[in-house]
């Protein structure tokens, strides 16, 4: 099976899963450069800019099943630093050894190390036109992980990731500029739901009138519940067009934020009520 990232997918996949910028320029099907920049944001806006960008040549060593190695010393010669920081860097991000400094300024990328590509095995791995060029042993379910994850980077969401596999579900966890969602994938189409929630403060003092509060839905098949401080909204994903693509995860968030709205008006319309003195109420 091949997946294509292009050079555009590589900067949004590692700003995504490691917050940093990235430009990278191929030279061949094995060698190019790359250039790492950490974000001007917060406080990294106090280190000089020397600091934080990093430019090198890199090369493909050797290509296994499950592993990459390359060399990223190039003509700069050894950078101690680097070498040494940057794979504990992404290990940390990565929450695994993913990334294993060898002798020489070589580094060993473990692929079966990630929760996202475990069960890969790798055929050959080359840089062209298109951009990275991966091929693997047929293995369809892996195809379609690595597809939504690229569709949802490309459709602008951020904080993009695989849910865990100690999770009692499987899906992806990922964000916009209101919600953070939660699409909670199955076997059979019909029952992938999105979700999301918003939390509700205990000084509010709602907890204690839960069991008396119904929470209306806008859409059928919505489900609506409060649990430990939290209005949980989930709604099945319709799906008209052929696969999930980036125009059903859009409209189903669209969806979804109105129902959060919608729930969130009820939580107010009850309190008001609640909070109203018995002899207002008459």
């Amino acid at each position: 099976m091949r997946f294509v990232l292009t050079y555009e997918d590589l900067s949004l996949w590692i700003h995504n899963f490691l917050d940093l910028d990235m430009q990278l320029e191929a030279y061949g099907a094995d060698n190019g450069k790359f250039c790492i920049t950490s974000p001007n944001a917060g406080i990294r806006k106090l280190v000089p800019d020397a600091y934080r960008r990093y430019e090198q040549y890199f090369n493909i060593e050797a290509v296994g099943a499950t592993s990459v190695t390359m060399n990223i010393l190039g003509i700069y010669g050894k950078d101690n630093l680097f070498y040494q920081l940057f794979p504990r860097y992404v290990n940390y991000c990565c929450m695994a050894d993913v990334i294993e400094p060898i002798p020489h300024g070589l580094i060993t990328i473990h692929l079966d190390r990630l929760v996202l590509t475990k069960s890969i095995e790798l055929s050959s791995l080359a840089f062209s036109h298109e951009g990275l060029v991966v091929d693997f042993a047929d293995n369809p379910s892996l195809k379609d992980r690595l597809r939504m994850i690229q569709q949802l980077l490309r459709t602008g969401y951020k904080r993009v990731h695989l849910v865990p596999d100690d999770m009692p579900y499987a899906g992806y966890w990922f964000a916009d500029d209101t919600l953070e969602y939660t699409l909670v994938m199955t076997e059979h189409p019909a029952d992938i739901r999105l979700c999301s929630s918003f939390h509700v403060m205990d000084w509010i003092g709602l907890a204690t009138h839960k069991d008396e509060m119904t929470l209306h839905s806008v859409y059928p098949a919505t489900q609506i519940n409060y649990q430990y401080g939290d209005i949980k909204v989930s709604i099945p994903l319709t799906i008209p067009e052929p696969e999930i693509n980036a125009t059903t995860i859009q409209r189903n968030c669209k969806r979804l934020q109105e129902e959060i709205a919608h729930a969130m008006a009820n939580v107010i319309d009850y309190l008001q009520q609640l909070f109203i003195p018995e002899y207002e109420r008459l």
